[in-house]
């Protein structure tokens, strides 16, 4: 896990708007967002310590699920991690939060996708992954 320490923090100068108050980041200011990084760092390394690689991450919704251990291997190569990981991500930080929809980043194989079941102007954040210089 000494990889996810390693990062170089001091460097990353903003937050997301939709999880400043998750992650207790709302009032920092840009020179503070780099220590903030670290700690939530922290935090995650000791949970993926204390967890199996064959342990399975699964939405409360059941809609989704994935294995830590193809997380990691992605994340330790230091390879980017693929559109089922960051979609899984994405659905279970936005099923926390009241008001947000998360809009699925894969390409339907044939035709348009398929519209919400709820209309999307009922939230407060629709929350659409997109690939942006090596960042999502």
């Amino acid at each position: 896990m000494t990889w996810l320490l390693s990062i170089k923090t001091a460097d990353m100068l903003d937050t997301p708007e939709l999880f400043e108050e998750e992650t207790d980041s709302d009032q920092l200011l840009p020179s503070e967002v780099g220590a903030k990084y670290e700690e939530l760092a922290k935090d995650t390394t000791n949970i993926l310590r204390s967890t199996c690689l064959a342990s399975e991450f699964r939405l409360t919704s059941g809609g989704c699920s994935i294995k830590e251990n193809n997380m990691m291997g992605s994340l330790v190569r230091d390879r980017m991690l693929n559109d089922l990981i960051i979609d899984f991500c994405i659905r279970d930080i936005s099923s926390t939060l009241d008001g947000c929809y998360a809009m699925s980043s894969f390409a339907p194989p044939m035709g348009c996708p398929k519209p919400p079941k709820t209309r999307i102007s009922t939230f407060h954040y629709v929350v659409l992954p997109v690939h942006l210089s090596g960042f999502y």
